[in-house]
């Protein structure tokens, strides 16, 4: 997955698109598949226009992971994918979301506030290790929260959720 930097991506997802970009890197390494600037352009464009980025550019709707990781598998992809948010860490209390009922997830998104003036949200896998960072060089981290994910083929994700 490229840097938030490459002169490649378009010009909002260099600014503010480290969730967006975190959140490409997660379908990546699920679909052991690596995505081309093209494609994560192209998806950028495609949640702008079925509303899972807002006019500010952020994944802010109850569908908008849904949205972007099922945008994902419709470019090339040998089977569908599905993901979302299913829980999250705050101040070191795990809550998963009620319709959830499996306790599991294999992603993670982590948000920081960097000094003091924008997040930024880099990828985790489901112990805790660094799989993506659009943005290494940025200082001054302090930990907003983690936010769980739990992605899959449809058929999967269904029986993990009820299970």
């Amino acid at each position: 997955m490229v840097l938030q930097h490459c002169r490649s991506l378009k010009e909002p997802i260099r600014k503010v698109g480290c969730e967006f970009l975190a959140c490409m890197a997660a379908a990546e390494h699920f679909l052991i598949d690596a995505l081309s600037v093209e494609v994560v352009n192209e998806v950028w464009e495609d949640c702008i226009n079925d509303g899972a980025l807002d006019k500010n550019f952020s994944l802010a709707f109850p569908d908008s992971y849904r949205k972007l990781f099922s945008t994902v598998s419709s470019y090339d992809i040998a089977y569908k994918l599905f993901g979302d948010q299913v829980g999250c860490i705050e101040k070191g209390e795990v809550t998963f979301w009620s319709w959830f009922r499996s306790h599991r997830f294999n992603y993670v998104l982590r948000r920081f506030k960097c000094r003091d003036r924008f997040n930024h949200t880099i990828l985790l896998d489901h112990s805790f290790t660094l799989l993506y960072d659009s943005a290494p060089w940025l200082q001054g981290r302090e930990l907003v929260g983690d936010y769980l994910y739990y992605l899959s083929t449809p058929e999967n994700f269904r029986k993990v959720a009820n299970s």
